[in-house]
């Protein structure tokens, strides 16, 4: 009956929990022009019609990302990297596709922090990617008239 209780004190957060949330670690952007082989080997016509459609889309997903992030657009930078991560998954651009990934998620999150550095990373990534592959495209054409 004399007896009080002590109650717990509340916890206070790790400083883990206080810290600012780590950015999402993606593929060097040197590594973004490197290419899964499957579908080139096992498709080479769709492959080379999905090249070029990229080929095509790449200079307008790049404009709209450049765009988004001048105007710190977080819906637009979101939009603009999915339909990147897509299409660079479609080729066998795993890399540039994860970077996508990263940079969507950081744009979905609301985190424009993380978001600016992605999309700087994810620009250049995708100019290298285009040089690759419009190389690769001239390659059998040079090949032929040899």
């Amino acid at each position: 009956p004399g007896t009080v209780q002590m109650m717990p004190a509340a916890a206070k957060p790790s400083a883990a929990a206080t810290a600012a949330p780590t950015p999402p670690i993606s593929q060097p952007v040197t590594d973004c022009a490197k290419l899964d082989g499957a579908m080139k080997a096992a498709r080479p016509a769709l492959y080379a019609k999905l090249v070029a459609v990229f080929l095509e889309h790449a200079p307008k997903v790049k404009a709209h990302i450049s765009v988004a992030v001048r105007k710190k657009d977080l819906n637009e930078l979101k939009l603009a990297a999915h339909s990147l991560k897509s299409s660079s998954a479609n080729i066998g651009a795993i890399n540039l596709s994860e970077l996508s990934r990263d940079l969507e998620m950081a744009a979905r999150d609301g985190n424009l922090t993380f978001c600016l550095p992605l999309a700087a990373d994810l620009e250049r990534g995708l100019e290298s990617l285009c040089e690759v592959l419009t190389l690769e495209q001239t390659e059998p054409a040079r090949s032929e008239s040899a």
